[in-house]
């Protein structure tokens, strides 16, 4: 019950803060977004839920990593990527890593060594409300692109599923 209060919670907290954004002035008001520093914070909430699921959860990060972007929109899009990872993973995995690269483009990785995504299921990740058939998790299956992770910035936020050998993604 409470675990169900906490993800409602969470929700709606990510739908307010996404109804805050207005489209008309992202432009105007893009500010700046450290990856690094907002990969420890997401880490740090993450790091309870990784340990009871068995999981190591890392930051591999420099001490900054700037880029323009609308942070709230980065921490969003980061949490999800991570809560899926620690749910998914658990239990066929060991480990999850959040990885920013510095640099002329800074790049933000979210890496699991969980089973990853079946092929036949990798065309459908972006539908809103699929679940994969059998999937004990629940969620809001709102898909890996959520309207923040697909909204344009500089930062140019992907999602990237490049099949490993042992089938999962990275």
């Amino acid at each position: 019950m409470i675990a169900g209060c906490d993800r409602a919670a969470h929700l709606i907290d990510q739908l307010l803060t996404l109804a805050r954004l207005d489209p008309a002035q992202d432009a105007r008001r893009m500010g700046s977004a450290d990856l690094a520093g907002i990969a420890r914070d997401v880490a740090a909430t993450h790091v309870q839920a990784a340990i009871d699921r068995g999981l190591e959860l890392s930051v591999d990060a420099p001490t900054s990593a700037i880029v323009a972007a609308e942070p709230a929109l980065i921490e969003i899009l980061l949490r999800n990527l991570v809560d899926n990872a620690v749910r998914y993973s658990a239990g066929k995995g060991r480990e999850v890593r959040i990885v920013v690269e510095d640099g002329a483009a800074p790049r933000l990785r979210v890496i699991d060594d969980g089973p990853g995504v079946a092929l036949q299921e990798r065309a459908r990740l972006g539908e809103r409300f699929h679940r994969p058939e059998g999937t004990a998790e629940t969620g809001s299956g709102s898909g890996c692109r959520s309207s923040g992770a697909s909204r344009k910035s500089t930062a140019r936020p992907s999602r990237s599923t490049k099949p490993r050998e042992d089938g999962g993604c990275a």
